[in-house]
């Protein structure tokens, strides 16, 4: 890990934990979210080759406007080719239309994935997200899954994740 997600994922860990001591609705802007998220990212790419999915790791801001959520996920992703393994790094920007009442939402949208490291280039594809949330505290679980619709010499990169998150607004 480099210095700078080091520092990333340190400032992400302080927030959240000054976050929770915080009651969110006192910040309630109603039609605005603004949180922070992060979790296990899983390569579900079946088209590989002889190669196999791999884990790995997001996190990042995420902005709600109404519907719309956009957000600016730092994915560090595992890929084996056999006796290749790669380490896919990456920013990955989410953008979802939300549907859904209460505690339960379903996201649907698109994605880009601008490559930070050497390797595979950019990826984009659709998304879709289920999202679990618990009322008045900010706190959610997200299960995504991304259909990478780039074609990479006959195979496509799609991954899915479980993210934890805390809306601070």
């Amino acid at each position: 890990m480099t210095s700078i997600q080091k520092r990333l994922l340190a400032l992400s860990a302080w927030v959240l934990s000054l976050a929770a001591l915080t009651p969110s609705a006192a910040y309630a802007i109603p039609g605005l979210d603004f949180g922070i998220m992060g979790g296990a990212t899983l390569n579900t790419s079946s088209n590989l080759g002889s190669g196999s999915g791999g884990l790995g790791y997001s996190f990042g801001p995420s902005l709600g406007v109404g519907p719309l959520e956009v957000s600016a996920l730092y994915t560090n992703l595992t890929t084996d080719f056999g006796s290749i393994s790669t380490n896919r790094k990456s920013w990955d920007i989410p953008v979802l239309m939300r549907f859904g009442a209460g505690p339960v939402g379903l996201g649907l949208g698109g994605f880009y994935s601008i490559t930070t490291g050497s390797g595979t280039s950019d990826n984009y594809g659709a998304t879709a997200s289920l999202r679990m949330g618990i009322p008045g505290m900010g706190l959610f679980a997200d299960g995504r899954y991304n259909l990478g619709l780039k074609d990479f010499s006959g195979a496509h990169i799609s991954s899915a994740a479980l993210m934890i998150g805390l809306n601070f607004l």
